[in-house]
């Protein structure tokens, strides 16, 4: 069991240095997520660190079994030196089966030592229950760490492929300036040439106009595009280490996440959120507590404001309620947001209107 779990801690140090790799990558990639990878870096910090108390905490079970051993070594020596007691004391009655008073005292001395054995065979039944419980103590946090790793490896992948499309982005958005200006200092070219010769402007103006159009329209998708990735980002990374573990990692609630959050706790918790996240995306967070107490998957069955909901259950409400939110942002259909309300705003959600705005209920 040791040597699988040493070989899992070995394992999970080539993880934390790849995840170390692609860090360094995302950061040199883009600006955006610059806070992000830096959370990130801290998340794989804090992972070697638990890595190495676990190969500690391993190493002195190594050392206790090896104590255990000699223990064992020891009874078992002891074990036959009374074996061989017994038989010395065997062939002594036979020779003075008419000593009774010697016969006794042997008889309270072998007693004794059994006894001793007895008390001796509890404590390292102790020992080992204890053992077994610290075994079992370090076998859930390392399941909880792993639990971690993966939500790292998926939200690491998740952001490569967000980084691609926003580089494919950049560089059409990049050829298409490049065109733009090009274009622009024809189109004065062109002006002059027409008044200089007298040619059907108003015709001409027409087609520029429309080629203008379709490079302003594709700018546009690029730009939204973008906004969206940064939304996602800001509900995704909401308790990455930073500001959030300062705040509530110690906490009760979050070192099980089924409790309950309680009611000095929770405020403090929605205004982080409503600093941190639905701020960032024009939330009203009086809607998502109110999402919170009536959705019917999260069930919540106490009072409004739901102090008393879990904190698994309000990552759950916060993933699902924004993931509705950028529907209604991006999906561009006719419940949401359209791509020319997009532009009217200049691509800031607090320049909507308070109709064009998200809300759940």
């Amino acid at each position: 069991f040791l040597l699988n779990r040493s070989w899992n801690l070995f394992n999970r140090e080539k993880q934390i240095e790849k995840l170390e790799e692609q860090v360094e990558l995302l950061d040199k990639e883009t600006k955006e997520l610059e806070a992000q990878v830096d959370r990130l870096e801290d998340q794989v910090t804090r992972l070697g660190n638990e890595t190495d108390r676990l190969e500690s905490i391993n190493d002195n079970l190594k050392d206790t079994a090896h104590d255990l051993n000699e223990t064992i070594s020891n009874y078992e020596d002891a074990n036959a030196d009374i074996n061989e007691s017994v038989k010395i004391y065997q062939e002594l009655n036979k020779e003075l089966s008419g000593s009774l008073a010697e016969a006794t005292a042997i008889n309270d001395l072998l007693s004794d030592s059994v006894s001793a054995l007895e008390v001796e065979v509890i404590n390292l039944k102790n020992l080992e229950m204890n053992l077994t419980a610290i075994i079992t103590i370090i076998e859930g946090e390392n399941s909880d760490f792993k639990s971690v790793i993966a939500d790292l490896e998926a939200s690491n992948e998740e952001s490569k492929e967000q980084i691609e499309q926003l580089k494919e982005g950049i560089i059409k958005l990049t050829q298409q300036n490049d065109e733009l200006n090009t274009s622009n200092e024809n189109l004065v070219s062109i002006l002059t040439f027409l008044k200089q010769t007298g040619t059907d402007l108003n015709t001409t103006v027409d087609e520029l106009t429309k080629f203008l159009g379709n490079e302003i329209n594709q700018n546009a998708v690029l730009v939204l595009m973008s906004l969206e990735i940064s939304y996602q980002n800001v509900y995704k990374y909401w308790t990455v280490p930073g500001i959030f573990e300062d705040l509530f990692g110690e906490k009760s609630w979050i070192l099980d996440r089924n409790s309950p959050i309680g009611v000095n706790d929770y405020p403090k918790l929605m205004e982080y959120l409503k600093d941190h996240v639905s701020s960032e995306v024009c939330a009203d967070i009086s809607d998502f507590e109110n999402f919170l107490v009536n959705d019917p998957i999260i069930g919540y069955n106490g009072g409004d404001p739901p102090v008393d909901i879990s904190f698994r259950s309000m990552q759950s409400g916060v993933e699902r309620y924004f993931a509705s939110l950028m529907d209604y942002y991006f999906s561009f259909d006719d419940n949401g947001v359209s791509k020319h309300q997009w532009m009217e705003a200049e691509y800031d959600c607090r320049n909507l209107a308070e109709e064009q705005r998200f809300r759940w209920s």
